[in-house]
């Protein structure tokens, strides 16, 4: 998971795409959406647009897990540049594990945290 944050907030595609399964699912605003690569998903422009510098994940909770798969909640903050808040809430993960590797298998945003879509 601070992989996935680091490379979210460096903006760097490739790492975010090896870090998430190809496909992936996303749940947000009630609707689950099949992605082919995480690039497919996030739009930085826009995140940035909407206020976005930087997130970070506080309250990190491993809920389940085995050596095939685990279930993470996270509380995702969103910053500002000035590193107020521009927006907080509670994000699950799957992860299963291939090739000795954790990636995120689906994504669920409780709280429809802004993602630049």
């Amino acid at each position: 998971m601070r992989q996935f944050c680091d490379a979210f907030n460096r903006e760097d595609l490739s790492t975010l795409d090896e870090l998430w399964t190809s496909p992936f699912a996303y749940v947000m605003n009630g609707e689950t959406k099949e992605y082919a690569k995480y690039r497919d998903f996030v739009n930085f422009e826009k995140l940035r647009a909407s206020g976005w510098a930087q997130t970070r994940f506080d309250d990190t909770q491993v809920l389940i897990q085995d050596s095939t798969s685990a279930v993470v909640n996270v509380k995702l903050v969103r910053l500002k540049i000035n590193n107020t808040e521009l927006a907080s809430g509670n994000f699950t993960v799957v992860l299963t594990k291939q090739s000795d590797q954790w990636k995120i298998r689906l994504g669920i945003n409780h709280s429809n945290l802004p993602v630049g879509r």
